[in-house]
């Protein structure tokens, strides 16, 4: 097979899985997201589904509905209008957008999808396009180490719907960042060694779509990245490889450049907020975390995300699934690192580049670093996983790696009753201490303001922990079968192996895609028609605050109107919000240092939960005061976009105000007078000289210098692309004269 056919079968491949997974959210009938969070979780969604039982039917990625897909609707209207969303007028009483930790609003992917279709194609594509874009990378890399096309096809697929990736759906930014590290290695360490300067243009560009799609957080695995992979090199080697260092450190530098207008927006705005470093973890604790990732040869022992999970005890929720891309792939990289040799020098370094990328996550795990680097830096060692188990299927395919007859013994013994354990657990003993376990889940339900109660997701998650560890559930069992015909082909000798390996390859991937086929959310399009639309209470809300008025309610957890991101969803200004940056804003404060009542909203929900909804005038103008004496300011206010507010005033003459929606750096006031602002303790504007009619628009400080600084990346990558061609030229001229 040629590589052009090899790539159109590949790709034929991965967008019918996609079908397969995705089904009608490809044409647009439906949406991924949890939707039904809406309803089964907040009071005032019910009109979303009047028959909601409470139970979601994944509550593990609940942030994406709070959080992403209200977020990702500004972002795509904001690009509909041709605007750039560089600020949330509407939460915490204003905030920076794209710098945001979580947005992943200019991933180049994501922004692609909203410019050439309607919101809804575009919020599912974004997901399908990310899938068979990582995959092709894989693809294409084991294809270039040399292993066979069906091992490479499969492990493509593999891993692009891998637990590193699908444990963090909700989290868009973590597989936007990692969809250019495949190329990144095809580029930095096999096109380099005979096309370096193509190597840098190409590199710069990769670089730069990972600081595009990702975060503060996810940019620090870049350089992570290159420097496990240069020390694996240099392992392998005995040697530095300067050369290749310098080609690596061209392309983060012209990448940065690049991609510096989003970079240094990102850098400002964690700069001006205090972000507390969470408790580090303790030597114990990480200790089990280890443990729980070796636990990724069979997770469904230690619980799913339908049912009580193990790991949740240890506050690790789902652990054994970061690394989970099938039984066998685990089993596969246990096999190859102890017994894996390299056949050629091209695969020693690939190998021991693997064995690296492993050493380091586990090693992270069990210490401090795993408060820095997190688990979502997973798909790190993924990669690792993934080709390690490419390199050993060969391996066993051409009889380069034996496993002796005692190591076969043992691994069949101790899997056997393993599986036996989990049956007599789930069918034996969880029966007779169930009353136990509900009791202690009785306990553990959060009570506190601010966490979400599900009382019949924990009874339904109760009740269905037999069926899901257990041979009831066909994803345990498919998966065993895999096992046991990999110990099979190990058994009976080299004549059908490869048939054999890819048979259990095949029988391996089946649980991964049934476990991401059911994790995965999916609904009706006309829960999010409803959801738009919106119900009585979130009309209600939206009439009380029209002109730009100031809305509050305490963090009641599931009786919330706007949970989280939803004001900005509906439009409503509010004092809360829900991020992981936030700057100093009246919520922040309040609490901290006295803020005159009436200074922070103008519509306040007084009801409880469970109560109707009651809606309290507290304020005539909570966002604008007289500097003077503090009374309300007599404008009226016009919110043009998301980064442009139009400020009327009701008077002659000149006044001085006070905006008390935050302080941000960046604003700007220009109109029928020359209007100066400047920062007021503790998180206000002070205006000065305010008539007629001013538009404060806001525009990042970072703004000012990095056209320049993407204009000089530009001219870098330009004048490599020169070089060669010089070079090229060059050369060509001297063999014609030769």
């Amino acid at each position: 097979m040629t590589k052009w056919k090899e790539l159109t079968a590949f790709l034929s491949i991965s967008l019918l899985v996609s079908a397969l997974i995705y089904g009608d959210a490809l044409l647009g009938r439906s949406l991924l997201a949890p939707l039904d969070i809406g309803p089964d979780v907040f009071e005032h969604y019910s009109f979303m589904d009047e028959e909601a039982d409470g139970i979601p039917e994944n509550h593990f990625i609940s942030d994406q509905f709070v959080y992403d897909l209200p977020l990702q609707k500004v972002i795509g209207d904001a690009y509909d209008r041709g605007e750039v969303p560089w600020w949330d007028p509407f939460t915490y009483g204003g905030r920076p957008l794209l710098a945001d930790a979580h947005i992943n609003g200019t991933d180049p992917v994501r922004v692609l999808c909203y410019l050439l279709l309607p919101f809804e194609l575009a919020y599912n594509w974004n997901y399908v396009l990310r899938g068979v874009l990582i995959g092709l990378g894989m693809f294409l890399l084991l294809r270039k180490l040399g292993i066979r096309f069906s091992f490479s096809a499969i492990l493509g697929i593999v891993y692009s719907y891998a637990g590193w990736y699908f444990l963090f759906f909700g989290h868009p930014w973590i597989a936007g960042a990692f969809l250019y590290y495949p190329y990144l290695w095809l580029v930095w360490f096999h096109l380099s060694a005979d096309r370096p300067r193509l190597a840098m243009i190409l590199g710069s560009f990769l670089c730069a779509g990972v600081f595009f799609a990702g975060n503060l957080q996810s940019h620090l695995y870049l350089p992570t990245f290159a420097a496990l992979l240069l020390a694996g090199k240099g392992l392998a080697d005995r040697a530095m490889p300067y050369r290749l260092t310098g080609i690596i450190a061209v392309t983060g530098v012209c990448g940065a450049l690049l991609a510096s207008t989003v970079l240094w927006n990102q850098v400002e705005f964690f700069l001006g907020n205090e972000r507390p470093v969470t408790e580090m973890v303790s030597y114990p604790r990480s200790l089990l975390n280890s443990i729980f990732l070796g636990a990724s040869i069979f997770p469904w022992g230690t619980g799913t995300f339908r049912t009580l999970n193990l790991g949740s005890l240890f506050g690790s929720s789902g652990l054994s699934y970061v690394l989970f891309a099938g039984s066998l792939v685990t089993i596969l990289n246990f096999v190859g690192f102890f017994r894996l040799k390299a056949r050629d020098e091209k695969q020693g370094d690939t190998l021991v580049m693997c064995r690296v990328l492993v050493v380091w996550f586990f090693v992270m795990v069990m210490t401090p670093f795993l408060t820095f680097y997190y688990l979502r830096s997973g798909a790190l060692v993924g990669m690792g996983m993934i080709i390690l188990a490419g390199l050993t299927l060969e391996a066993l395919c051409r009889g380069k790696v034996r496993i002796s007859r005692r190591a076969l013994k043992w691994g069949v013994g101790l899997f056997t009753m393993a599986l036996i354990a989990l049956q007599i657990a789930a069918f034996v003993v969880y029966p007779r201490v169930r009353g136990q376990v509900e009791e202690m889940v009785e306990r553990a339900i959060p009570s506190k303001p601010g966490d979400l109660s599900m009382p019949a997701l924990r009874e339904f998650q109760i009740a269905s922990f037999p069926r899901e560890v257990s041979v009831l559930n066909p994803e345990t069992t498919i998966s065993a079968i895999a096992i046991a015909l990999f110990f099979l082909t190990m058994w009976v000798g080299e004549r059908h192996r490869s048939r054999l390996l890819l048979a259990a390859l095949l029988l391996s991937s089946g649980p991964l895609l049934s476990y991401y086929h059911r994790f995965r959310p999916k609904h009706d399009i006309v829960l999010w028609e409803k959801l738009q639309e919106g119900g009585p209470s979130q009309k209600a809300v939206m009439a009380a605050t029209a002109e730009g008025k100031r809305f509050d309610e305490p963090l009641m957890s599931n009786a919330m109107v706007l949970p989280f991101a939803y004001p900005a969803f509906y439009g409503v200004h509010a004092v809360s919000g829900y991020s992981a940056l936030q700057p100093e804003s009246i919520v922040k404060l309040r609490g901290k240092i006295e803020i005159p009542e009436d200074w922070q909203a103008d519509v306040v929900r007084a009801s409880g939960p469970g109560e109707e909804l009651v809606l309290t005038n507290t304020s005539d103008g909570a966002r604008f005061r007289v500097k003077e004496d503090g009374r309300a300011a007599k404008v009226s206010l016009t919110q043009m976009g998301l980064n442009r507010l139009q400020v009327n005033m009701l008077g002659e003459g000149s006044q001085n105000l006070v905006r008390t929606d935050t302080y941000y750096p960046g604003w700007s006031g220009s109109g029928d007078a020359t209007v100066t602002l400047s920062p007021l303790v503790p998180c206000f504007t002070d205006l000065e000289g305010m008539s007629g009619t001013v538009m404060l628009e806001y525009r990042p400080i970072s703004l000012r210098y990095t056209p320049y600084l993407m204009a000089l990346g530009v001219v870098l990558v330009l004048g490599i692309g020169l070089s060669a061609f010089i070079r090229r030229v060059g050369t060509g001229g001297e063999r014609l004269r030769s």
